[in-house]
């Protein structure tokens, strides 16, 4: 019979600090990741500090190392994408500001802006 482990006891893998001490491990590697995904873009250590805040309020099911590692990733992963997503959504709603702006100096009606935005998007 498998003996399962123990994950809350400590140095299981839902011990902080045994997440923790994971982490800075395997932090140059997390910024990494959230570097080439950022592209340079953002700071790629918000991303690495979500994903570890992240891990710590996250019930761990990993089983081995490879498993904790590859999890840790796949969060570090998600999180760079969250700050692009956040990002692309700031500059959109900045750009309708814009154009909400240039259209009453302009005295084009907003709806109309809105529908030509609209066929935009469909279009893309």
């Amino acid at each position: 019979m498998k003996k399962i482990p123990n994950e809350t006891a400590p140095g299981g893998w839902n011990d902080k600090e045994r997440i923790l001490t994971e982490c800075i491990r395997i932090r140059p590697l997390l910024r990494q990741i959230a570097q080439r995904l950022l592209d340079g873009r953002d700071d790629p250590e918000k991303a690495v500090n979500r994903c570890i805040v992240r891990a710590t309020k996250t019930y761990v099911e990993a089983q081995s190392l490879g498993e904790f590692r590859s999890w840790i990733l796949r969060l570090a992963i998600d999180e760079s994408l969250k700050i692009l997503s956040e990002h692309r959504a700031a500059a959109e709603a900045n750009q309708r500001a814009i154009h909400a702006k240039d259209s009453r100096e302009n005295g084009i009606p907003m709806a109309l802006l809105f529908a030509r935005w609209m066929m935009v998007g469909v279009a893309d």
